[in-house]
C-alpha cells in the first residue's frame, strides 16, 4: 500500500436569483480546491466561485485554482489551505477514517452538500474492438501492458491500482512480465502517449462528458472495458467504490453499457468555518441550482435536498449548512 500524500467573519447581501437578508459583514477570501483544468470539478468550481461572489460581502474574494485532486483534497482543506473543496465520496470515507492512503482519522471535515453527479473508474483500452474483462485483458489478452495512471493528488491513480490488484495485474506484476506502469501529473501527458502508442491503459475517475476522457476517445481508436463482477464486489467491500452502469455511448467508442466502480462528489469544509459563512455557502448554492448546473451536464441530476443525505454528503454536516436543510424541511 503508498504511503499517505502529503477568522471568516459572517457573510451576507445579494445579487443573482438569491436574495440574502443584509447584515453588516467583513469581506471573506475563500479558496476552493479541485482539479485541473480539464476535470469536471475544476468547471464545478468556477461556477461555484461566481455564485458566491456574488452573495459575500463587498470586497470578498473567491479563489479556484485549478489543482488539487481526490485524495489531496481533504489534506488541504484540513491543513487550513483551502476553505472549501469538492471531493469523492469514497476518498471522503477513507479520510474520516484514516485508510487507504491517510495515516490518521481526520475528524475536522464537514460536508455542505452530496450527490453533485456519477462518477466511474472508467477503463480505456488504446486498441478497437476489445470486449474482454480488465481482469482478462491483463492477464491474458495483454499480460505485460503498458499502464498510464495520474498520480499524486488523483483518485483515480489509487483507484486504478486497486482495481488493477485485485485483478492479477498490479504494478510489480506487471514490470515483472515485461510492461510498465508510469503515474504521470496531467491528462495532456496521457493524451500524448495514447496518441504515440506508449500506452495501452489508462483508469481514472470520470463523468459523462469529462473533458479529457472525451477528447482521448476522440483523437484515438479505444475500446472501453469493465471488471469481472468478483472485482467490483471486493472494490465495493474493501475500498467503498459502489457499482453504477456507465451507458452506451458515454464516450465515442463505448458501444455497450458498463458496470463500473463508481462514487459521486461532494463538497466539505473545516468543521471550524463559521457556522453563518457555512450557511450562507449551503444557501447560495442551495437556491442557484439551476445556474450551477450550466457549468457542466454532469451536474443534470444534482438535487440539492437529496445531497443533503447522509448517504450522499458521507461526511457529518457543518451545523449551518445542517441548519439550512432544516429549514427547508430536507432533514
Amino acid at each position: 500500500m503508498r504511503k499517505p500524500l502529503l477568522t471568516l467573519a459572517a457573510a451576507a447581501a445579494a445579487s443573482l436569483s438569491l436574495t440574502m437578508p443584509a447584515r453588516a459583514a467583513d469581506p471573506v477570501n475563500l479558496t476552493i480546491a479541485s482539479f485541473g483544468q480539464q476535470s469536471s470539478w475544476y468547471a464545478y468550481a468556477v461556477g461555484l466561485a461566481e455564485i458566491l461572489r456574488g452573495v459575500l460581502p463587498a470586497g470578498s474574494t473567491v479563489d479556484t485554482p485549478p489543482d488539487g485532486g481526490g485524495t489531496k483534497n481533504p489534506l488541504l482543506v484540513a491543513a487550513g489551505k483551502a476553505d472549501l473543496a469538492f471531493g469523492m465520496a469514497s476518498v471522503s470515507k477513507w479520510a474520516a477514517d484514516g485508510k487507504v492512503v491517510y495515516d490518521k482519522p481526520m475528524k475536522n471535515l464537514r460536508a455542505i452538500v452530496g450527490g453533485f453527479d456519477q462518477y466511474y473508474l472508467g477503463i480505456a483500452v488504446n486498441e478497437p474492438g476489445v470486449t474482454a474483462s480488465l481482469d482478462d485483458y491483463v492477464t491474458k489478452l495483454n499480460p505485460k501492458p503498458d499502464v498510464i495512471l495520474l498520480g499524486k493528488g488523483s483518485a483515480g491513480g489509487t483507484g486504478g491500482t486497486q482495481m488493477l490488484e485485485l485483478a492479477g495485474a498490479g504494478p510489480e506484476e506487471v514490470e515483472k512480465r515485461g510492461g510498465s506502469w508510469d503515474y504521470v501529473g496531467s491528462f495532456s501527458v496521457v493524451q500524448s502517449q495514447f496518441s504515440a502508442g506508449k500506452a495501452d491503459l489508462w483508469i481514472q475517475t470520470v463523468t459523462a462528458g469529462h473533458p479529457a476522457m472525451t477528447e482521448l476517445a476522440l483523437t484515438n481508436k479505444l475500446s472501453f472495458v469493465a471488471p469481472s463482477e468478483a472485482v467490483l464486489g471486493k472494490m465495493r467491500e474493501e475500498y467503498g467504490w459502489v457499482p453504477a452502469t456507465l451507458p452506451k455511448g458515454t464516450f465515442e467508442g463505448q458501444d455497450r453499457d458498463l458496470r463500473l466502480p463508481g462514487t459521486m462528489t461532494n463538497l466539505f469544509v473545516r468543521a471550524d468555518m463559521p457556522e453563518e459563512l457555512a450557511y450562507t455557502v449551503t444557501r447560495a448554492l442551495c437556491e442557484n441550482v439551476a445556474k450551477f448546473k450550466t457549468y457542466h451536464k454532469a451536474l443534470k441530476d444534482f438535487s440539492c435536498q437529496e445531497g443533503a443525505k447522509a448517504d450522499a454528503a458521507i461526511l457529518p454536516l457543518h451545523p449551518g449548512a445542517e441548519r439550512y436543510y432544516r429549514e427547508k424541511g430536507w432533514l
